[in-house]
């Protein structure tokens, strides 16, 4: 890749870097802070933060502290970002304490079930899971409630008894169901249950965004019968069940976000709040489970969903049918911005992923997947090494893709370097034309990885236009167009620590990059 720099914007970038005068307000290096005269401000090598309030890790390097964000080199025995935790250093913690954080005086995890400072506590037996800091209850077991679900509310306890109950209530149910289903035909799918419609609200008023609230509820869907063979283990009934918590989330100014996202990542809030967010297949997914369809999927129960799935038109020759496992999602300007899509790992899906990017006009594929990790396969390499052709398709028209692999993200984990993922996305978006299609991006199973690209570029550039940034309604809404979209808590976290670094100093360290290649 060449880059061309004229002199005078090399002059503008070193200029820019040692001047005193900074804009006020502004938070990205080499200022950490700008006062009101427009004086570039300091920390002390032992303290970081906009205002120098916080106290570097004693396991820093001296020197090495990051005067904004705290991170430094770390010394012997000490690791973590900010070189805070230290394993074996509380004589006095639990077995369960798995390190112990010298910022802040106290265990950081806790095993499973286990809470307090020193890991020294168990969760109430009565409760399915607590807050790793107080105990609290987060969800309790049936006919219990209250702060550790200790308060009995009635009902039958009796295991005998439940069990007695249940076998008697489905041989009462399944008796004339399984009857009934012998002769009638699947036609559609209908709601046999349903507590309260689901409401998403997210509307405009007095030139603010209200918050965003999801209504407690409950679907379940399932078939009204069945039009093949009853023993097809493909063609069971299908339920969906989807829980949506009450949560409220609103867009924040940048400077409160990384100011916000800086204390949450010292005191593990990202846990609990992953926990809350709505997860699992939230909308209808028949095409995906047809039998001619159903070894297309890689894994069970990642499938797009009926709504907004890719659907393949017939190109001619052997037609292998309209179904790929490919979602299209919302951008912030576009319609269809992106496609978050399994890796292939058949031939047939190779062939059916390429007649997708013919057909969309896709001008870039974003692999996010090595094609083994760990020595497993992850996906088939679907591009040739020599020229070749990829069909069957017809006709004289040509069209250049371009493909992005960032190789160094492991499955279901998260990438070592920051500045590498925010440069590889500013790579993918050059030279963009209003008239290409949409972006595909794929890892594995598209959902861990690739979800975690798509809201890292979607927030980017929707901050960027608007100020403002609002992680929970993004991942929401991504979910709603592909299942289990950002896999894990620690990718939750990442997507996080990515909007800051994009927002404050990405530009700059790439710039840097750019000048140390030079």
């Amino acid at each position: 890749m060449e880059f061309q720099w004229d002199i005078f914007e090399v002059f503008v970038i070193l200029l820019t870097y040692f001047s005193k005068v900074c804009e006020f307000g502004s938070q990205v290096k080499p200022c950490p802070m700008c006062t009101v005269d427009s004086t570039c401000r300091h920390c002390d090598q032992s303290h970081y933060g906009v205002s120098c309030e916080h106290n570097c890790s004693p396991g820093c390097v001296p020197g090495s502290c990051d005067e904004l964000t705290g991170e430094c080199n770390c010394t012997t025995g000490f690791n973590g970002k900010q070189c805070q935790l230290k394993r074996d250093v509380c004589a006095n913690c639990s077995s369960s304490c798995l390190e112990y954080d010298v910022l802040l005086g106290n265990c950081t995890p806790c095993q499973n079930s286990i809470y307090g400072n020193r890991c020294d506590k168990e969760c109430s037996h009565n409760c399915e899971s607590c807050d790793i800091r107080n105990g609290t209850c987060y969800k309790c077991q049936q006919n219990f409630r209250g702060k550790n679900c200790k308060d009995h509310v009635g009902g039958n306890t009796d295991p005998t008894f439940w069990v007695l109950f249940t076998f008697g209530f489905l041989l009462l149910i399944t008796t004339p169901i399984l009857v009934n289903r012998f002769y009638k035909r699947i036609q559609c799918y209908k709601t046999i249950q349903a507590y309260f419609e689901p409401r998403t609200n997210l509307s405009e008023h007095d030139g603010e965004r209200t918050r965003f609230s999801l209504s407690s509820s409950r679907v379940i869907l399932e078939p009204e019968g069945d039009r093949r063979n009853s023993n097809d283990p493909y063609n069971q009934a299908i339920q969906v069940v989807v829980t949506f918590n009450s949560i409220n989330a609103k867009p924040q100014p940048i400077e409160q976000f990384v100011k916000e996202t800086h204390q949450k990542m010292m005191t593990n809030e990202f846990r609990s709040e992953f926990k809350v967010l709505p997860n699992g297949l939230m909308n209808l997914h028949t095409e995906a489970l047809k039998r001619e369809n159903i070894t297309k999927n890689r894994f069970k129960k990642i499938y797009p969903y009926d709504a907004n799935r890719v659907i393949l038109m017939s190109s001619g020759g052997s037609y292998s049918g309209d179904y790929i496992n490919a979602s299209y999602i919302q951008g912030v300007y576009k319609e269809d911005a992106y496609i978050a899509a399994q890796g292939p790992f058949t031939e047939q899906t190779i062939v059916d992923f390429w007649r997708m990017v013919w057909q969309v006009k896709s001008r870039r594929i974003v692999m996010l997947t090595c094609l083994t990790e760990d020595s497993k396969e992850k996906c088939m390499q679907y591009w040739p090494d020599d020229v070749g052709e990829y069909g069957p398709f017809h006709g004289e028209d040509t069209k250049r893709v371009n493909h992005y692999q960032f190789t160094v993200w492991p499955d279901t984990k998260v990438p070592e370097s920051l500045e590498g993922l925010l440069c590889f996305r500013n790579l993918t978006k050059n030279s963009l034309r209003s008239d290409e299609g949409p972006m595909i991006v794929h890892g594995s199973a598209g959902i861990g990885r690739t979800g975690t690209f798509i809201a890292l570029d979607y927030l980017l550039e929707k901050g960027f236009k608007e100020g403002s940034v609002d992680v929970k309604t993004c991942v929401i809404s991504l979910r709603q167009q592909r299942p289990f979209a950002i896999q894990s808590v620690d990718q939750y976290a990442f997507l996080h620590d990515a909007l800051v670094e994009g927002f404050t100093n990405i530009s700059w360290n790439c710039a840097l990059h750019v000048l140390d290649e030079m």
